[in-house]
Parts: C-alpha cells; structure tokens; sequence
C-alpha cells in the first residue's frame, strides 16, 4: 500500500474498488464496445464501493465520524471532484451506447434500456455518496465540529444526517430544513445544486429521446 499515494491510502474502500475495476476491466472480451466495458466497471464499482459504504457508515458513531475527516482532509477536494467528472463522463458514455437504441432488434433493446438505468442509478447514487463524505468531512474537519451545516435538534450530527442533506440537494436542488451557514459550505452547495440539476435533466432528456427514438422505429 506504500505505493498508493495518501489521499487512496486514508480510503481503503475507494483503493479496493479502483483494483478491482482495473482487474476487471482486464477481464473483459476485447471485441465488446469500449461504451459497454467501461459502463460494466462503473457499475460494477458503483455497487462495491456503495456496499462497502453502507456495510460501515450507519454503524460509525461521531468520534468516528470526527477521526475520519481528519484523516481523510488532504485530498478531499480532489476527490470529489474526479467523482463528478466520473459521474458525467458516464452520462456521456450511455448516450453513446444507447445511440441507434431503435435500430435494435426488439429482443435486445430490453437489455440495453436495462442496463442504462442500471448506469444511471448507480451514477446518480455515489455521485452523492460522495458528497455525503464530503459534507461531513468538512463539518468535522481538523478533527473538531466546525458548524458549517445547522441540523435541527441538538445531537451532533451522523452519517444519517449528512445523507439526508445531501440526498435532498440531489433529489430537490434544494437544502430542505438544513441551514448552511459559511460561506465554503455554500459555494460547496451550490455546485452540488447545479451539477444535481444537469444530472436530472441530461436524465430526463435522455429518456425522452429513448422514447422518441423507440415510438419512430416502432411506427
């Protein structure tokens, strides 16, 4: 592991998956389009490192909420922002691989919508797993609670907590009953609202013209 640098190193999780996509991508028969092999180890690795993360956090009290932000502070911007490009270079990838959907023979349209939304909800789910880390590890930075993030009622705020906030941006473009009160965390809000509303609508527009493309070749 001395030869992973310290921002992969402090995120076991995150250095696991990145193998595992590697040695599958590896794996998989070269003739396959490039669109296909890459979206097979997104969701793949996707689905591992949401696994892993759901198998640790609810059970992580403050304490450990608080030691990991420390740890985990060098790099964290970095991170967060290959996910979202990740995240977008997946949309990318699935509106090529779903271009021409309607040339497709019937029985193998059903595989290739399945697999789109497949794509779609496990980019659209770490994207903001991603932000949840992010929101507390700013929250807990240095290892002492910096109230950037006002949560109603009195107990210091956990995983539980961060997910809501960060699932309501990513669902509502909005913060609901949360209050953001610095000015990093707002700039931070702000372009997950953003890149939350893209997201939505590329989705949403996506589907209109699977639709399309299926109700022309169907006439």
């Amino acid at each position: 592991m001395r030869f992973l640098p310290r921002s992969l190193r402090v995120r076991p999780r995150l250095a696991m998956v990145l193998a595992a996509g590697a040695v599958l991508a590896m794996l998989l028969p070269g003739e396959w389009r490039w669109t296909t092999r890459l979206l097979i180890v997104w969701d793949v690795g996707a689905i591992l490192y949401l696994g892993l993360l759901s198998a640790t956090i609810f059970r992580e009290t403050v304490d450990q909420i608080r030691a990991r932000a420390e740890r985990q502070d060098e790099g964290a911007i970095a991170i967060l922002v290959i996910a979202c490009l990740a995240a977008v270079t997946s949309l990318v990838a699935i509106v090529v691989q779903l271009t021409g959907l309607g040339d497709l023979p019937p029985d193998e349209r059903g595989i290739h919508l399945a697999f789109g939304g497949v794509t779609i909800l496990c980019s659209w789910a770490l994207l903001h797993a991603f932000f949840t880390l992010h929101y507390a590890g700013i929250y807990y930075r240095h290892g002492k609670a910096e109230p950037c993030l006002d949560f109603p009622g009195k107990t210091k705020p956990d995983y539980v907590d961060f997910l809501y906030f960060a699932y309501t941006v990513g669902c509502t473009s909005q913060t609901s009953d949360v209050g953001v009160t610095t000015r990093e965390a707002r700039g931070i809000v702000l372009a997950h609202s953003i890149l939350a509303f893209v997201f939505n609508t590329s989705i949403l527009a996506l589907a209109i013209n699977v639709g399309a493309s299926l109700v022309s070749s169907g006439s």
